[in-house]
């Protein structure tokens, strides 16, 4: 059926004949699909700038790392007592995107990673087209959408005997209009993150003491940053013209789509 499917995508710029909302396709997680799929396909990388070293850091996968979207992290703030209700739990956290040596666990509901044991690289990708970074949980107002991937990540961590891998990170990307918004700046700050962390531990409760310690000595190896779709597009571009620009197209689709100014990209 994948013949039929990719037919019904091509009547997306048919907006007579459509039957999906534009939406579903133009938007960021297909976007990130799009690069991801390049820099698997990518051999050779031209690397003379500190953007361009971290767009790889990002997205470049190290020794047969793979590539996958729509990932759930294990949280390290469980239901403590199965079959009763925990105030103070919460579900595991579902990313934008991996790029690392892991595997996937296929549930009912998610699809949980598991990294490898002898896993070299761990990188964590959240993206937004036009909407800020989530805030907090239910319960706990402040614990935001990044904090709760960075205790993930050292939750999934915790479990490998060598727990401090050498290609860590949490990078967020989204339209340098975008990066503008406030939470971009504060969910990203590592100060605000270690704290957050901390008041989230004490709460929970002991037993988490000893995953306080371990996020603190494996948070500093952890880079944590924003990258705007533009740079990472004109990286592309740089090193593929013709891939990058069906890249731009698709990329300015996603703007109008999404009510947002369409900036050049040189």
């Amino acid at each position: 059926m994948f013949k039929e499917i990719s037919a019904i995508i091509n009547f997306t710029n048919d907006e007579q004949n459509r039957m999906i909302s534009p939406k579903l396709i133009y938007n960021d997680a297909f976007l990130l699909r799009l690069i991801m799929y390049w820099f698997l396909n990518q051999q050779h990388f031209i690397v003379n700038s500190d953007i361009d070293r971290k767009i790889c850091k990002a997205f470049q996968s190290i020794e047969n790392a793979r590539y996958y979207t729509n990932a759930t992290i294990e949280t390290p703030f469980k239901v403590r007592v199965k079959g009763e209700k925990d105030s103070l739990a919460e579900p595991s956290t579902t990313v934008s995107g991996v790029v690392g040596h892991f595997t996937v666990l296929y549930g009912k509901k998610k699809e949980r990673l598991a990294l490898l044991s002898d896993a070299k690289q761990f990188i964590v990708l959240e993206t937004s087209m036009s909407k800020p970074l989530r805030k907090g949980t239910k319960r706990f107002k402040r614990y935001h959408q990044i904090a709760r991937d960075i205790s993930c990540m050292v939750q999934t961590l915790s479990h490998l005997d060598n727990k401090f891998i050498d290609y860590l990170g949490l990078f967020v990307i989204a339209p340098k209009q975008t990066l503008k918004l406030e939470s971009f700046k504060t969910f990203t700050y590592k100060q605000n993150i270690e704290e957050l962390i901390e008041e989230r531990v004490n709460v929970y409760g002991d037993e988490k003491k000893q995953f306080l310690d371990l996020f603190k000595r494996l948070f500093q190896r952890i880079d944590v940053d924003c990258i705007s779709f533009e740079d990472v597009i004109r990286y592309i571009k740089k090193n593929d013209g013709d891939y990058g620009e069906r890249l731009i197209q698709f990329y300015h689709n996603c703007l109008r789509y999404h009510g947002l100014e369409v900036e050049s990209i040189l």
